[in-house]
């Protein structure tokens, strides 16, 4: 864990407050907080993302594995079904082929909570 990343998108935040791109700095935290392992921030700031920036994949991929995560898979796959509506041809092997993680376990792990969350693989 490194609480480091999660000071950083929060310092970020604070730069802008009313800043209409915002939502791209709290993803940032969203992403944070899944690869610390504090699923339930995550998720909280992922579902305030989605609410500002439906549209925005990245931070849809983030909430799925992070709602998967913390055990509320029914919502993931909401939020999964969101992300195919964005981008159809969406796979998880082909995204986690590139997805920089670089531990190949957590890799694996994002690509598995992707896949719960009904994603295709």
């Amino acid at each position: 864990m490194d609480p480091r990343a999660v000071a950083r998108a929060s310092y970020g935040i604070s730069l802008s407050p009313l800043d209409p791109y915002a939502y791209f700095y709290q993803s940032a935290l969203t992403n944070a907080h899944y690869t610390n392992e504090t699923f339930d921030e995550a998720v909280y700031w992922g579902t305030k993302v989605m609410a500002a920036a439906p549209q925005f994949a990245a931070n849809l991929r983030l909430l799925a594995a992070s709602l998967v995560a913390a055990g509320s898979v029914d919502q993931a796959r909401e939020v999964g079904a969101a992300l195919l509506r964005v981008d159809p041809a969406f796979s998880v092997e082909k995204f986690c082929s590139w997805y920089p993680i670089k531990q190949p376990d957590r890799r694996a792990l994002f690509g598995d909570r992707l896949i719960e969350a009904g994603l295709p693989r």
